[in-house]
């Protein structure tokens, strides 16, 4: 993804992994992974064989204090449900 800075020339903003917003949010990688799979995971796509979160989508969501799955409900370890 390529952004304009103030100055008018492009700068890259590299989206977020899951390793990345695993480290952020303290979830583990694999239940993101689930979550992105499944269509639960805001902004999240595939791009080869690595899942991406867009970031300015996951910092909005971040930011607003809205939580970035869509509804999902997490138990006492940390993983989504499996269904």
């Amino acid at each position: 993804m390529y952004t304009v800075n103030q100055k008018g020339g492009e700068s890259m903003k590299k989206d977020l992994t899951i390793r990345d917003v695993a480290r952020i949010t303290g979830l583990r990688d694999k239940t993101l992974r689930q979550l992105a799979a499944r269509g639960e995971l805001v902004g999240a796509y595939r791009l080869g064989h690595k899942w991406l979160i867009n970031r300015d989508q996951f910092e909005q969501h971040r930011g607003n204090g809205v939580d970035f799955t869509k509804k999902v409900e997490m138990n006492k370890t940390g993983t989504a449900p499996c269904h």
